[in-house]
């Protein structure tokens, strides 16, 4: 189970994902806005942080370039999302570990295999370190 922060703007989509992740036994927390995202990551130091592209104050990808400079933060599992992946690339790229695409039945697949997602990241992590 992951502790999961959920940013969106539309009360609509927290629901449904916050619904969708509570059956897959995620424990989730929801904010309407990016400005509140970094204090609240800090706070609550959740493994997942789920985050949509088009917010009204901070885009999805500049909360997350706000995140990958905090070194605080290198251990968290971003997934950025939106109803247009023609950022996809671009998210992953910037350091996203996932992106999900609103509206499609993938996202539920993407939210059931969560777990093993981080788990498979933590893992490349530690064979990273014993590496050095």
């Amino acid at each position: 189970m992951a502790k999961v922060l959920l940013v969106d703007d539309h009360a609509d989509i927290r629901q449904v994902f916050m619904q969708i992740m509570q059956m897959n036994d995620h424990n989730v927390e929801c904010i309407s806005a990016s400005t509140q995202a970094m204090e609240r990551l800090l706070e609550l130091r959740p493994e997942v942080l789920v985050a949509d592209q088009n917010l009204p104050d901070l885009s999805g990808l500049e909360l997350l370039k706000m995140i990958r400079a905090n070194d605080s933060l290198a251990g968290l599992y971003v997934v950025l999302c939106s109803g247009d992946d023609s950022i996809r690339d671009q998210a992953l790229e910037s350091g996203a570990q996932d992106f999900w695409t609103k509206g499609s039945d993938a996202v539920f697949d993407r939210i059931a295999h969560l777990d093993a997602d981080i788990e498979a990241q933590r893992a490349r992590g530690r064979t990273a370190c014993s590496q050095d």
